[in-house]
C-alpha cells in the first residue's frame, strides 16, 4: 500500500491552506489552520484565527482532496470557484508565500552522513521587488544539524556525531504580478523543478 501524501498534521493544514487562501477578502495566516487525524485515512483541518472563522474541512491523506464540512467551508469553496484562480500578486508576501508552497514538499533532502534537510520555515524566504511585473524570491536558511563523523586512528575506528548549522539554499524564484506564476532563476531552483514534489498553485 503507498504511502500517505498526508502525513502530519501540519501537511494536513498546509493543503486546506493553499487551496482556500485566495477564497477570503484577505490572506489568512498559515497559523489558524489547525490539523486533527479523524480517522486512518483523513484529517480534519479548522480554519480560526482571533479575528475570524474558516471553517471545517477534511483532507484525505491519500489523494490531499479536500471537503468542507460546514457552512463557511462551502461558501468559501464557492467564492473560489467562481473567481479567476490566479489573482495578480500584488505584495512581496504574496510572492514570497507562493514559492514556499511550491517547494514546501520537496523537502527533507537526504545528505549522506547527515540528518535530512528540515522543512523550510517560511521566513527562510525573501522577496525583492525586481519590476512592476515581477518579484524575486530567494529561499535560503541557516539549520542545525547533527553530522557524523567517522575517524580511524592507529587501526582503531571511531563514530562520532558533531553539530552543524549550514546554510540550506532553496533557489532563486520569479513571480509573474501579473498571473502568479513561478519561473527557477537558478541552478537549484530549477533541479527543484524538474522534481515531483514541486507544486506551484
Amino acid at each position: 500500500m503507498p504511502a500517505p501524501a498526508v502525513d502530519s498534521p501540519e501537511r494536513a493544514a498546509l493543503t486546506v491552506w493553499t487551496s482556500v487562501y485566495n477564497c477570503y477578502g484577505h490572506f489568512p495566516d498559515f497559523s489558524s489552520f489547525q490539523a486533527f487525524e479523524a480517522g486512518p485515512n483523513t484529517w480534519t483541518v479548522e480554519g480560526k484565527s482571533g479575528i475570524t472563522h474558516y471553517g471545517l474541512w477534511q483532507v484525505d491523506a491519500f489523494t490531499k482532496a479536500i471537503t468542507p464540512l460546514d457552512e463557511l467551508a462551502v461558501q468559501a469553496q464557492q467564492r473560489c470557484t467562481s473567481e479567476v484562480t490566479l489573482p495578480a500578486v500584488v505584495s512581496g508576501d504574496q510572492a514570497r508565500l507562493r514559492v514556499w508552497i511550491a517547494v514546501y514538499d520537496c523537502f527533507p533532502e537526504p545528505v549522506p552522513g547527515a540528518d535530512p534537510n528540515p522543512i523550510p520555515p517560511e521566513e527562510f524566504f525573501t522577496d525583492f521587488q525586481e519590476s512592476a511585473e515581477r518579484w524575486v524570491v530567494e529561499g535560503k536558511g541557516e539549520t542545525e544539524r547533527v553530522v557524523e563523523v567517522t575517524e580511524t586512528e592507529q587501526g582503531t575506528t571511531e563514530t562520532s556525531t558533531v553539530g552543524a548549522t549550514p546554510t540550506t539554499y532553496y533557489g532563486l524564484w520569479i513571480v509573474d504580478t501579473v498571473t502568479g506564476e513561478i519561473t527557477a532563476l537558478d541552478a537549484k531552483a530549477r533541479d527543484i523543478i524538474e522534481k515531483g514534489c514541486f507544486n506551484p498553485l
